[in-house]
């Protein structure tokens, strides 16, 4: 329902660990190619066997690498980021702000954190510092699901590098500011 008709051709799942079940169902259900990255050497080599014994090789790859020599972030259409990246509110604030400066307008983060008594297991991350990126969603289960989950996503406006020298220059952006935010809002 969050995303509506929204296709997701390319995920990435930063700290996918030894066994990626969201990378799985992602690819199972949807047809979604999907980048498991961890930096864990061994978290990695496990994920490969497993995505190997279930025939998923040819959709889901593994990656071991650190989310801040990924070169490739605009290449996806939604990032996941999972719950033990960034063990403190500010490692994964860090990260966050990694992920909005190299994705691509457009794109959807989706953040797995920790509510009320469940922080005690997970890291939380408060919704309210996101940078940059437009709140879509904070999914909070009351059932035996232990993660929170944040989407947002990088909006169109922030792409812009406006630099306003004249009267006439602010008109023009005045009015594809108008004209833009009117056509998303009838999309």
């Amino acid at each position: 329902k969050v995303l509506g008709e929204r296709r997701l051709a390319r995920c990435l799942f930063v700290g996918s660990g030894p066994l990626p079940l969201s990378a799985i169902l992602l690819a199972r259900n949807f047809g979604t190619r999907v980048t498991c990255m961890d930096k864990a050497a061994e978290a990695v080599s496990i994920s490969a066997r497993v995505l190997e014994a279930i025939d998923l090789t040819q959709i889901v790859d593994v990656v071991q690498a650190d989310i801040f020599e990924a070169a490739n972030l605009h290449e996806f259409d939604v990032i996941f980021l999972g719950a033990l990246v960034g063990m403190t509110e500010e490692e994964k604030q860090k990260i966050i702000q990694h992920v909005f400066t190299h994705c691509a307008v457009g794109s959807l983060i989706v953040i797995r954190t920790a509510h009320q008594g469940r922080r005690l297991l997970y890291p939380a991350y408060d919704e309210r510092r996101l940078p940059g990126f437009s709140l879509q969603a904070v999914i909070e289960p009351k059932n035996e699901i232990v993660n929170s989950i944040i989407l947002a996503e990088k909006p169109l406006l922030c792409a812009l590098d406006v630099q306003v020298r004249d009267k006439h220059d602010a008109q023009v952006y005045k009015d594809f500011r108008s004209f833009t935010l009117q056509h998303i809002s009838e999309s």
